[in-house]
């Protein structure tokens, strides 16, 4: 599965990243796997992924005015398969996410 993750960064902008969801052979889970940079950008000028069936989650939904909700589904090309606004990040999934990134070895020195 495809994720686009958009939270509302307030000022008017949305912190955004595509995401791919796969089998983490450590948890027996599944792990989102960057599908390029994240970004900051206005609703207005985000790039949306153009094909595709696709899963939007995040409070950038609803950012500005629902605008981003509005180009999704005017996105020829694009499918949706969910939108879920009220997604935000918890706590417990980012220390689930550390445990496996440390069993991977996916690790950075602290300087």
């Amino acid at each position: 599965r495809r994720v686009l993750a958009v939270i509302d960064a307030r000022m008017r902008e949305v912190y955004a990243g595509r995401f791919a969801l796969a089998a983490d052979p450590i948890s027996g889970g599944a792990i989102a796997r960057a599908l390029g940079q994240e970004i900051v950008a206005p609703p207005a000028m985000l790039v949306l992924p153009d094909t595709g069936v696709w899963h939007v989650a995040g409070t950038g939904l609803d950012a500005e005015a629902g605008l981003l909700q509005a180009r999704l589904a005017a996105q020829p090309g694009l499918q949706l398969a969910a939108m879920w606004p009220e997604a935000l990040p918890r706590a417990a999934d980012i220390a689930r996410l550390a445990v496996a990134a440390c069993a991977r070895g996916d690790t950075v020195a602290p300087e």
